[in-house]
């Protein structure tokens, strides 16, 4: 339902530990570089400024703009599911008091608490 989420959790302990190497490299002041696009002319090293997250999701095939989607759409899921679980508890909520009776002031009579059946009367 949320392949690229699925794809990240799947990912998470190999991300976790090559993420925490890649900063140990950086607070040991060692940087990513590659060579520029013309080698041939200017072989030289370039800082390579990724950063490490852009870098696993890289790695690991996972696209961060579909991960923000799919996150999103999980707040949208939610939201929607609440709505529908709030809907069902109302709806229990109506039957449950609709086949209530109580006695009124202990004398024996009974009140119905829903709605009034044909033929019958209401107390209320």
């Amino acid at each position: 339902m949320y392949p690229e989420l699925e794809k990240m959790a799947s990912a998470k302990q190999a991300s976790h530990i090559i993420g925490e190497f890649m900063e140990w490299l950086h607070g040991q002041g060692i940087l990513l570089a590659k060579y520029g696009p013309d080698t041939v002319s200017d072989p030289r090293l370039w800082p390579y400024y990724k950063s490490i997250n852009d870098l696993l999701a890289q790695y690991f095939d996972i696209d961060l703009n579909k991960v923000q989607q799919e996150k999103r759409q999980i707040l949208v899921d939610l939201r929607n599911e609440r709505i529908e679980n709030t809907f069902v508890r109302h709806q229990m909520l109506k039957e449950a008091i609709a086949s209530v009776s109580m006695d009124r002031e202990g004398d024996g009579q009974t009140i119905a608490l829903g709605p009034v059946k044909e033929g019958e009367k209401n107390d209320l």
